[in-house]
C-alpha cells in the first residue's frame, strides 16, 4: 500500500454530521448511531458515541485502522486506475 503524505488527503470533521445526529430518533436511542456508517470513495466510515454528564451524547468517528475516537480523519486521496 502507497503511503500518503497527510497534505494528500481530503479532511473529515463529524461537525459535518451534527445536524442529522440531532434527529429526535437518534436523541431517544443514541444506539443508532453505533449502527451508523457511510461509505465514501470506497472507505467505509463508522460512528460511535460517548455520554456527555447533563444527559446528552457527543458524536465520534471510529478511526479506520486503530478503532479509536475521532474528532477527524483523513480519507485516502482518489487513485486513477491500479
Amino acid at each position: 500500500m502507497k503511503r500518503y503524505q497527510v497534505e494528500e488527503c481530503d479532511v473529515l470533521r463529524i461537525k459535518r454530521f451534527r445536524k442529522e445526529f440531532k434527529n429526535p430518533k437518534l436523541r431517544a436511542n443514541p444506539e443508532l448511531i453505533r449502527a451508523a456508517s457511510l461509505e465514501i470513495d470506497g472507505q467505509d466510515i463508522f460512528f460511535t458515541y460517548t455520554k456527555t454528564h447533563f444527559g446528552g451524547f457527543r458524536s465520534w468517528f471510529l478511526c479506520p485502522r486503530c478503532g479509536k475516537r475521532a474528532y477527524i480523519i483523513r480519507l485516502l486521496p482518489k487513485t486513477d486506475g491500479p
